[in-house]
Formats: structure tokens, C-alpha cells, sequence
């Protein structure tokens, strides 16, 4: 298996259709977006270990994305990694 990236590692997962896959310390998480509104919320307890599009100086998703979505993260903590999950099961929407 050939594996492409900061560190040699099969770690890959999904949940409510976003990807995670391990990097250097963290996750990269790619997905459909997060709203505006309810990443905005997220990311005022949680902007420091969930990072909007990986960005080291954790600007607000507002701030950053100028309104529209997010859909890339970095995330650098297993409490920030759940915290995540949770927000992903609150916005989605199966079988719609």
C-alpha cells in the first residue's frame, strides 16, 4: 500500500460524509462544509484545537471563509476530534 503525506500511515476514516485522515499530530478533515453560523459557534470553544483549513493562527471561519463554508480542517486533539464528530451528527441529515 502506498501511502502519500506527512507521516506513513493508513489512518483513514468517515463520518456524515467527511473524511479524516492522520497527518504529522492531527487530522485532516474534508467535508461538505460547515455552515457558517454553526462553525462560527464551534469555533469559539473550540478554534484553537480545530483549526479552519489548517490555518496555525486559527482565524474564525467568518474571518477566513468571508461567510461561505468550511470544509477543511485540522484538528489537534482527541477532545476537539470528538467535539467534531458531535458537530457533524447534529447537522446531518440522512436520507433527505
Amino acid at each position: 500500500m502506498e501511502c502519500r503525506g506527512e507521516v506513513q500511515s493508513a489512518y483513514l476514516g468517515s463520518h456524515c460524509r467527511w473524511i479524516f485522515k492522520r497527518a504529522w499530530y492531527y487530522w485532516v478533515a474534508e467535508g461538505p462544509g460547515i455552515p457558517p453560523d454553526k462553525a462560527q459557534d464551534f469555533h469559539n470553544q473550540w478554534g484553537t484545537q480545530v483549526r479552519v483549513e489548517g490555518h496555525c493562527g486559527c482565524p474564525s471561519p467568518l474571518e477566513y471563509n468571508q461567510g461561505f463554508a468550511i470544509g477543511y480542517y485540522h484538528i489537534d486533539t482527541q477532545e476537539g476530534l470528538n467535539a467534531f464528530a458531535k458537530l457533524l451528527k447534529s447537522i446531518y441529515i440522512p436520507n433527505v
